[in-house]
């Protein structure tokens, strides 16, 4: 039996999935019609088997229908109570001219305990807003907010007060600008609808020099600190200063059918970033990129030290990646650790590296227990890259990181352990199925491969596949391992790739595909 999976319901919004496979949706057009309050809407969705509604009335009956692909799901649902300000009331123009700012912290603070701030059609113009607990910011249709350009008009968030930390940047604490929004502290905090949030971010403003943190960093598109329970559905973000959404030190969060945009080459535009986070859920998100699509954080030492938190319990399902560095990548920053993620049903197409964990002596924790399956690749550089000497940082290429020699170990040698990949299809390699590359002095342990099928590209250029110092470009690349124990690969089918093997231990191999 065909189902719909609600992922968010407000008074004027709907987000739902229907089960067919995204890999097959990617050619497919569907046609969403549902009738309540009198009206009848329609959405034509294609390539995705995802779709936020707006513009729906508080408490009312909908019933309708999904068809596609000589399939029809039914729809049935129920929108909450709610009353809703409008910016407008308080002064907003939405011309795209005049800054709208005012108004909508107004709002923000005359909202009462569940109120929603509905933003209607329009284009605001505003600076860094706040948000409080307890609220819904729904953007309906043809909502555009679009961020002030002028760093100087952003406030500066201090690193720490009292203890607690405000501001980071690179898994360290840092004075930072404000987001394009920001919540400090803030719980049951939904976004909601099929309107934009604009960071407008180019090569004038925060992108030109990138790496500049005088008189502060770079500030995100959305910045969560210390949240929980927080859900972010349907909305477009996009053109972001710096990293497009940043959970940081918060639980309890969903982010589902996201459209997350940057263009190809805007600097250190990852597309959703949870730091020291907990039982997050990344459902139906459409990535692409300037850097890393999703990459899993837990900080650098000292901060990882003064947190004490890890990143743990997160589920990335039925997502899209297209284009960036990376499609799921856990690190660098990764301090505190990184545990029990989850990807499956997943399409990557067109990323630089598919699975990607990187870290680097100094960072200490651990990255265990990932599980990837049912998730199909096309046209990536590398597929799987394990890599513990990724040369970030203005050290990163000194001789205690690169060093290929065994180091005592110590607090900060760090450790990639238990990993799962399995029922994986990839059409188009580039460069390197497997790449792994542990520390001499802990060897990246206990990793399964299963069921796996992959077919070269043809004619590729030769390209690295991880960043480290000492290691080749390279081209249908099948196996590369150093430092590696404890790898069971079966039922892989990678014919047509070479194999480079050296310093592995306890691997076994079922026969089928390559062979050692």
């Amino acid at each position: 039996m065909m189902t719909i999976n609600y992922l968010n319901i407000t008074p004027y919004t709907v987000t739902f999935t229907w089960d067919y496979p995204l890999k097959d949706s990617l050619d497919k057009e569907f046609t969403v019609s549902i009738k309540g309050d009198g009206k009848e809407y329609n959405r034509y969705v294609t390539g995705r088997n995802a779709v936020t509604i707006s513009g729906l009335e508080p408490g009312t009956s909908y019933e309708g229908t999904v068809e596609g692909a000589g399939t029809v799901w039914s729809i049935d649902f129920f929108t909450q109570e709610g009353s809703s300000l409008n910016p407008l009331a308080f002064g907003a123009l939405g011309d795209g001219i005049h800054d709208d700012t005012l108004a909508f912290q107004a709002a923000i603070a005359c909202l009462p305990k569940e109120g929603i701030l509905r933003v209607t059609s329009g284009t605001y113009r505003v600076k860094p807003l706040f948000l409080k607990s307890n609220m819904t910011l729904v953007l309906e249709k043809e909502a555009h907010l679009m961020a002030e350009k002028d760093p100087s008009f952003y406030p500066m968030i201090p690193k720490m007060e009292e203890g607690r930390i405000l501001g980071t940047w690179e898994g360290l604490e840092s004075t930072i600008y404000a987001s394009v929004i920001t919540a400090v502290g803030c719980e049951n905090l939904t976004i909601a609808g099929e309107g934009i949030i604009d960071g407008n971010a180019d090569i004038t403003n925060w992108w030109h020099s990138p790496k500049n943190t005088v008189p502060a960093a770079r500030g995100r598109l959305v910045f969560l600190n210390q949240c929980r329970k927080v859900t972010m559905a349907g909305v477009t973000l996009q053109n972001s200063p710096s990293w497009t959404l940043h959970p940081f030190c918060s639980n309890e969060l969903l982010f589902a059918d996201l459209k997350i945009k940057n263009p190809d080459d805007s600097p250190n535009t990852d597309g959703l970033d949870p730091e020291f986070c907990q039982d997050v859920v990344l459902h139906s998100i459409h990535f692409s990129v300037g850097d890393d699509c999703i990459a899993i954080k837990a900080g650098k030492k000292e901060l990882a030290d003064h947190i004490r938190l890890c990143t743990k319990n997160v589920t990335i399902e039925n997502c899209l990646m297209e284009r960036g560095h990376g499609a799921v990548v856990l690190g660098s920053e990764m301090s505190g650790g990184i545990e029990n993620v989850h990807v499956k049903d997943c399409v990557f197409l067109d990323t630089d590296r598919g699975i990607r964990l990187k870290t680097r002596r100094g960072r200490g924790g651990a990255v265990k227990d990932i599980h990837c399956e049912s998730v199909y690749m096309r046209n990536i550089g590398s597929a799987f890259v394990f890599n513990m000497f990724y040369f970030c940082d203005a050290d990163g290429k000194t001789p205690p990181v690169q060093n290929k020699e065994a180091l005592p170990l110590n607090e900060g040698t760090p450790e990639l352990c238990n990993v799962h990949l399995e029922n994986i299809e990839i059409d188009d390699l580039r460069n390197c199925f497997l790449f792994m590359y542990g520390l001499p002095e802990r060897w990246v342990n206990n990793v399964k491969l299963k069921g796996i099928k992959a077919t070269a590209a043809q004619n590729p250029e030769p390209e690295f596949a991880a960043m480290m110092c000492d290691i080749d470009p390279m081209v249908h690349q099948g196996l590369f391992l150093r430092n590696v124990k404890d790898l069971e690969m079966e039922d892989l089918q990678i014919d047509g790739f070479e194999k480079d093997l050296k310093g592995i231990d306890n691997v076994k191999l079922d026969g089928n595909g390559i062979a050692i």
